[in-house]
């Protein structure tokens, strides 16, 4: 089974694929095959959350039992990721194999604020993730992590002034080359 990083990683590459589709919009070919990559970020977004929380995403498309499953975990998510996720479901399957479905830019756009919460959220608990841990008196470990960022980066010689000018961790997201420093996964 693939990590909650690399969830993230296939989840934003189907964005992109979306993004690619949009400036032919109103086309219906365009349309139904963004709704389709935009349907597979989602899903690859709420499989990435559930594996954060400890437990093993089940093999399915339906959106709706992904939903359920992650609500079990105690993530909640919005009335517009919640009333989607059938329509999510339907077009993973029926663009593909019915040539009659087309999907309205009214449902697109909901769609597509349900990936933005939905990846927001999986981004920002992969973030929590990675950084420092703080032990039982109160300081952090930045001295050890400070310490493997030397000996994982090649040109890392620079002063610690720029460290911490460079301390944005929507950066490291997709830096893959950091191990985890948790069990969660």
């Amino acid at each position: 089974m693939l990590s909650s990083e690399e969830f993230l990683l296939l989840a934003q590459r189907d964005k992109k694929t979306v993004t690619k589709l949009e400036p032919s919009f109103p086309d219906e070919a365009a349309l139904n095959g963004a709704m389709y990559y935009l349907q597979q970020a989602i899903e690859k977004s709420l499989k990435g959350l559930i594996m954060i929380y400890g437990e093993q995403p089940e093999f399915s498309h339906n959106i709706g039992k992904l939903i359920d499953h992650a609500n079990k975990l105690g993530i909640e998510f919005s009335d517009n990721v919640v009333d989607i996720a059938d329509t999510l479901s339907l077009w993973e399957t029926s663009c593909r194999y019915d040539p009659y479905i087309v999907f309205s830019e009214r449902k697109y756009a909901k769609a597509k604020s349900a990936f933005d919460e939905v990846f927001g959220m999986l981004s920002e608990e992969i973030n929590k993730l990675k950084k420092p841990a703080v032990d039982s008196s109160g300081s952090d470990d930045e001295s050890a992590s400070d310490s493997n960022k030397s000996s994982e980066e090649p040109n890392s010689s620079s002063s610690s002034n720029n460290d911490s000018e460079n301390d944005d961790d929507s950066s490291d997201v997709l830096d893959l080359t950091q191990e985890q420093s948790s069990g969660r996964k």
